[in-house]
C-alpha cells in the first residue's frame, strides 16, 4: 500500500484528532492540541504534514524557532490506526523526511516509548542530550 504525505489543512485535524491517543502526552500540551497543531499549519516557522494510507493517519511537522534557525525540530502525531499500520508507513518515511527537511532535524523522544525510540534510530537519529523533562534530544543531519 502506497503513502502520501500532503501539507495539512484544518479539516484533517477534525479527521485525525479525534483518533490519536494523547494520554501519554498530554502533559507536554500547555493547551488545547487542535489549537497548538492550528497555530502550526498558519505560522511562518513552522510546516505541518498530513500522512495519508486510506484517510489521513497522522501528522507531522517541523518547526523553527525563528525563520533563521538553521535546526528544525520534527514532531509526530500519529493515529491509533496508523499504530496498527506502523511498518506500511515507516517503510516510506524515511525518504519522506529526507525530501520534507530543509536543514538538521531535531526530535525530543519518550525514551519509554520504544516504538518510537526504534523508528528514530531507524531514520537515523542519534542521543544528542537528555532535556530537563526526561526526554532524549536527538539529531539527524540531513543530506540536501
Amino acid at each position: 500500500m502506497e503513502s502520501l504525505v500532503r501539507p495539512a489543512v484544518p479539516e484533517d485535524l477534525d479527521l485525525i484528532l479525534p483518533q490519536v491517543d494523547f494520554s501519554s502526552v498530554r502533559e507536554r500540551f500547555p493547551k488545547d492540541p487542535k489549537s497548538l497543531i492550528l497555530e502550526a499549519i498558519e505560522s511562518p516557522t513552522q510546516r505541518v504534514y498530513t500522512g495519508i494510507l486510506e484517510s489521513p493517519v497522522c501528522l507531522v511537522g517541523f518547526s523553527r524557532e525563528t525563520l533563521l534557525s538553521e535546526d528544525e525540530t520534527i514532531w509526530f502525531l500519529p493515529t491509533v490506526e496508523l499504530q496498527r499500520r506502523y511498518i506500511t508507513l515507516c517503510r516510506q518515511w524515511r525518504w519522506y523526511v529526507e525530501q520534507l527537511a530543509t536543514g538538521p532535524l531535531i526530535a525530543e523522544i519518550d525514551p519509554e516509548d520504544k516504538r518510537a525510540m526504534r523508528w528514530a534510530m531507524w531514520m537515523g537519529f542519534s542521543i544528542d542530550s537528555v532535556v530537563k523533562s526526561g526526554l532524549y534530544r536527538m539529531r539527524m543531519n540531513v543530506c540536501l
